[in-house]
């Protein structure tokens, strides 16, 4: 699972390295510490197959995305930091699912398969929240959910319409 290393390793690097970045940024120098120490306390994790860390970096980013929110962290940090960990925690399931697999054969297609649709999501999420971003468009909270929901019921066509094609 050489692939799927590297991309786990590179996801937990870029979300520490742009939310401790945004927190350094903002004269929060105590969070990009407590950041980066988590960030290893999570790589460990990985390290030692303690899948389960996943959850819990998730919801801690997922805070720490919240109090940048409101001490104005740049917005593009934030997303960055969001696509990583949930690039993050999603290989970490898979890697556990995988894990199960007897046979070798099959996993490294199914690992292709998967990175190639994770990809694909990244590249619209991104492309999606980053619209608003460079158009300047100011959204109410209720409207923001509706049009994430939106988002995410279109990915999931995108991504049952290109299993059928494979």
């Amino acid at each position: 699972m050489k692939r799927i290393e590297i991309a786990v390793i590179l996801s937990i690097i870029l979300s520490t390295f742009s939310l401790g970045f945004g927190f350094f940024m903002a004269d929060g120098s105590e969070f990009s510490i407590l950041i980066i120490v988590l960030s290893l306390f999570f790589l460990f994790g990985y390290w030692f197959k303690f899948y389960w860390t996943s959850h819990i970096f998730l919801v801690i980013n997922f805070v720490f995305i919240c109090l940048g929110i409101f001490i104005s962290i740049p917005i593009w940090i934030l997303l960055i930091t969001l696509i990583g960990v949930i690039v993050y925690w999603d290989l970490l399931n898979f890697t556990s699912r995988v894990n199960n697999l007897k046979n070798a054969d099959s996993i490294f297609e199914i690992e292709e398969k998967h990175l190639r649709r994770l990809l694909i999501v990244i590249l619209c999420m991104g492309l999606i929240t980053s619209i608003p971003l460079i158009l300047e468009i100011q959204l109410n909270f209720i409207f923001a959910v509706f049009l994430s929901l939106v988002a995410v019921v279109g990915l999931s066509q995108a991504v049952r319409f290109y299993n059928r094609s494979f």
